[in-house]
């Protein structure tokens, strides 16, 4: 599903979409967080809830950022992540 491209010293994550039998099949550059977690097993983006045998303090120094409630994401601090407006 996806394919890393080097590009000047960096890695551009594609994925293919449409038709996998067409000579030259769609790609694009954009996903979902759900499906950032999955590419090298989270080393992109990770959600998960506070267990009670951690610290707020812990996480934050880790790296972890609340989102709502007790879910909370990390994104490695080596990418950025730039959100895609709809339609795009």
């Amino acid at each position: 599903m996806n394919c890393c491209e080097l590009m000047d010293a960096s890695v551009y994550l594609t994925k293919e979409v449409g038709n996998p039998f067409e000579a030259y099949p769609n790609k694009i550059d954009y996903f979902t967080k759900s499906e950032l977690a999955e590419i090298m097993g989270g080393a992109i983006y990770k959600v998960k809830q506070k267990s009670k045998s951690v610290t707020i303090d812990e996480l934050i120094a880790d790296g972890w950022n609340r989102l709502i409630g007790n879910n909370w994401e990390w994104i490695n601090p080596l990418i950025e992540l730039v959100p895609v407006e709809d339609g795009e």
